[in-house]
């Protein structure tokens, strides 16, 4: 039976996991095809008391609790993840801790992995539309902004996989260089293994699924516009929106402050796929590939050939950063106006 694992990271999720787990209970598939791994992250309040008793009321629904000591969700992911693996699940589906699935998210999910070993399923994100934060994320010209600069990235890294829902099978994902998450220049990891599936050939699929996700994580971007339109008191943006549009100073800083963003991310990844390159013993010619690419495109003439030690990226990354930062910036900006 090929079954799915199902990978959930959790801290401090009393307010939601309920829910999260609820969802499983109403898969329109039998309970033996699926199972969940929670990976816990150190909780300090009672997420883990009230899925124990939420095990106990649906012994049915295969769930099974692992604790990770590191700190940070990257490391609980992969902990859920790897688990799930070695339990045997022919699939891995990734999921959050606050976000709640759709009933036939398991047969979908098989039913579209089974075409192909080499298929990895992105899932779309959806968020409850009930504050005026979410009026900043969608306002027009900072969403056409933000798509611009995403499909830039895209032409270099691939399409890039969201931990609230992504899914993938095992058997590729054993194959992922993905031991180390705790390197310096790592920012997001479901990014960096989707930039490493993409590298080893992967094929993503756009999942007709969806998941419904807290707008918590709106947080950090609104946060992140603020400081770009220098607001301090970020918190109060929503009172504000409601009454006032950006003028087009604060349009320039937020425009400049994702470009330095989109720029220095550039960097982060070109020296991750150089790194990916050479670990890999050269296997994968897309991470070779994406490396020229990126070279080409800001003018770079640094030597491929010469392998990354793992404790040197992040010095590299700050000398590329020096030397080409306001470069790739000014080529971005030049990209983004000619779309």
């Amino acid at each position: 039976m090929k079954k799915v694992g199902v990978a959930i990271p959790v801290y401090n999720e009393e307010k939601l996991i309920i829910k999260t787990l609820s969802a499983f209970l109403k898969q329109d598939v039998d309970y033996k095809k699926f199972f969940i791994v929670l990976a816990d992250n150190g909780s300090t309040d009672k997420t883990i008391n009230k899925v124990v008793s939420f095990q106990k009321k649906h012994p049915q629904l295969s769930l099974t609790i692992v604790n990770e000591t590191k700190k940070g969700k990257r490391f609980a992911r992969k902990k859920a993840l790897d688990t799930a693996s070695k339990m045997g699940a022919f699939y891995l589906l990734s999921t959050d801790a606050d976000s709640v699935v759709p009933h036939d998210i398991i047969s979908a999910t098989t039913q579209m992995l089974r075409r192909s070993q080499l298929h990895i399923l992105r899932g779309q994100i959806f968020f409850p539309a009930k504050t005026l934060l979410l009026k900043i994320i969608y306002f027009s010209k900072i969403r056409l902004l933000i798509a611009k600069l995403r499909q830039f990235e895209q032409l270099f890294f691939g399409q890039a996989l969201s931990g609230a829902f992504f899914a993938v099978p095992a058997k590729l994902y054993d194959q992922v260089y993905y031991g180390d998450i705790d390197n310096p220049l790592i920012t997001q990891e479901d990014h960096l293994l989707s930039r490493r599936l993409f590298y080893m050939g992967g094929i993503f699929v756009d999942s007709p699924n969806h998941v419904i996700t807290s707008d918590r994580r709106f947080w950090g971007d609104i946060d992140l516009y603020a400081r770009g339109v220098r607001i301090p008191d970020f918190r109060n943006l929503q009172k504000k929106i409601a009454l006032r549009k950006f003028n087009q100073q604060e349009m320039n800083e937020i425009t400049h402050f994702r470009i330095t963003d989109t720029a220095q991310r550039l960097i982060r990844q070109f020296v991750d796929a150089m790194f990916f390159w050479h670990i890999t013993g050269c296997k994968y010619e897309k991470a070779y590939a994406t490396c020229i690419k990126v070279q080409q495109f800001v003018g770079m003439s640094e030597d491929l050939s010469q392998p990354i030690k793992q404790e040197e990226r992040f010095s590299y990354f700050n000398k590329l950063k020096k030397k080409y930062l306001a470069l790739i910036e000014e080529k971005i900006l030049f990209y983004i106006n000619s779309q």
